[in-house]
């Protein structure tokens, strides 16, 4: 049998490695070197870092972690055991373990508040990289919503987001739901759920380069909207660079202080959008309070992106099988705009493969529900060894 212990110990030395190579750059077959991302600044701090190796042949990374002594190829096994615990919901915060449509207000709205749930089996656990705290990352095999789950337990497994309070909330409560199920195993730190960055940083793919083939849906394109008073009524004006071909036939009104720009009628008499990360929700033309000055136009950058999981991971990337079968969230927020109307959204990986993200608020004043499944990535603590045996990491 064979047994190789590692010890994930702090390293001082990590700053020294040399940058990564991109293709084409130079000879990188059979090298390793460390990444340059953002997330790996101060990494001097951590105990394990993101290297990774070019393919010359596809031109695909494969990647790995490193805490300087030994190198782990991402996707490896790790027999993490995980503790039962328990939750309870709280829907004021958009969060809820299901939604009902209501007839008669026109909208939906969430179920489960006050309700416990509990930790659920995600089986089994694989090496996902490396966090921002230099900390190892694992990622469950399956989501708490998968088939294999649902069949085997009986249980339903959604978490479900809403409205305002899903955007604003969204991502920080799947993070909490993840931590307080997930977090408190052996030799974990903590939990938190899978994010877009997190895809990002497995594929070496930047997911915004993919919505530029979107027109006009272009991620950071901007519109802007504003509110203009015809008689007694209200109308939503939108103007962007590039997407008057789209929208020349509707009816349009000529800027006041630039006779070259156009703005046309979005088709709405409201656009109540978030200020700030859906801490602070502002309607155009109305005063939030008498302290503040009435906004009358707003430019809204897309951040939006779309795209089939299976452009990022391809089936002999670590972690394809596992991540590309299960509908779960991805803990991102995003904004999307258009020639009608703006959306504020939490992305989510759906069952086609896609990801993409639920819009839990359009600017119009509608509000939407939306259920998947939790994703959890847990950090183990730094003082963690691990042991191979017969390929898989165990806990010491």
């Amino acid at each position: 049998m064979l047994v190789i212990t590692i010890i994930v110990m702090l390293i001082k030395e990590a700053a020294k490695v040399e940058q990564t190579l991109e293709s084409g750059q130079g000879e990188t077959e059979g090298k390793t070197y460390a990444s340059t991302d953002d997330y790996m600044e101060g990494m001097e701090k951590c105990s394990w870092y993101y290297c990774k190796e070019d393919k010359t042949k596809s031109n695909r990374p494969t990647a790995f972690v490193s805490d300087g002594t030994i190198v782990i190829p991402v996707g490896s096994k790790v027999n993490y055991t995980i503790e039962n615990r328990s939750y309870k919901i709280n829907t004021s915060k958009g969060i809820g373990t299901g939604s009902i449509y209501d007839n008669e207000q026109k909208t939906c709205i969430l179920t489960g508040d006050k309700t416990t749930i509990t930790t659920v089996d995600l089986k089994d656990w694989f090496v996902l990289g490396v966090g921002e705290d230099g900390l190892l990352e694992l990622v469950s095999e399956y989501s708490s919503d998968s088939d294999d789950i649902d069949k085997k337990l009986g249980v339903d497994g959604k978490i479900y987001l809403r409205g305002q309070e899903g955007y604003a909330n969204g991502p920080d409560e799947l993070d909490t739901v993840c931590n307080n199920l997930y977090g408190t195993g052996t030799g974990a730190s903590y939990a938190r759920s899978i994010k877009v960055k997190d895809l990002e940083k497995l594929t070496g793919i930047d997911v915004t380069d993919y919505s530029k083939n979107n027109k006009p849906y272009e991620y950071g394109l901007k519109y802007t909207y504003k509110i203009v008073t015809d008689g007694s009524e209200n109308k939503i004006y939108v103007y962007s660079d590039g997407v008057t071909c789209t929208i020349k036939d509707r009816e349009g009104i000529t800027d006041e202080k630039d006779d070259t720009k156009k703005w046309y009628y979005t088709g709405f008499n409201k656009f109540t959008y978030c200020n700030k990360y859906g801490k602070d929700w502002l309607t155009l033309g109305v005063s939030k309070d008498s302290k503040r000055n009435t906004i009358n136009e707003v430019q809204i950058k897309p951040t939006y992106y779309g795209s089939w999981l299976g452009d990022w991971l391809q089936e002999d990337d670590p972690l394809y099988k596992e991540l590309s079968e299960d509908c779960f969230w991805l803990a991102s927020r995003s904004v999307d705009s258009n020639i009608e109307y703006a959306t504020f959204s939490v992305a989510c990986c759906i069952g086609s493969s896609f990801c993409a993200n639920n819009a839990m608020f359009l600017s119009i004043g509608e509000s939407n529900c939306a259920g998947y499944g939790l994703r959890p990535v847990v950090s183990l603590s730094s003082n963690v060894s691990l042991k191979l045996v017969d390929g898989v990491y165990e806990m010491q």
